[in-house]
């Protein structure tokens, strides 16, 4: 994985698994987009994660062939 891709991976992972980032996560992504990049990838990461609750909420059906990492909760 590329060095931005993985600091990328890091801070998304790390937020929604403790909801909570660490001044290092923090720092490498300031350092790869800036606090502002921060604050447009958070709220995408919170648009995003809003529409999968409508979804799951709707019942909406998972397409045929979906892999089963669809199905399963976070």
């Amino acid at each position: 994985m590329a060095t931005d891709d993985a600091t990328t991976y890091d801070f998304v992972t790390q937020i929604l698994t403790t909801r909570q980032v660490s001044d290092a996560n923090f720092k490498a992504m300031a350092a790869l987009i800036g606090e502002r990049g921060i604050v447009e990838l958070v709220a995408l990461m919170g648009q995003y994660t809003g529409l999968t609750m409508l979804f799951v909420v709707d019942r909406y059906p998972v397409p045929a062939g979906a892999p089963d990492e669809v199905n399963k909760p976070m």
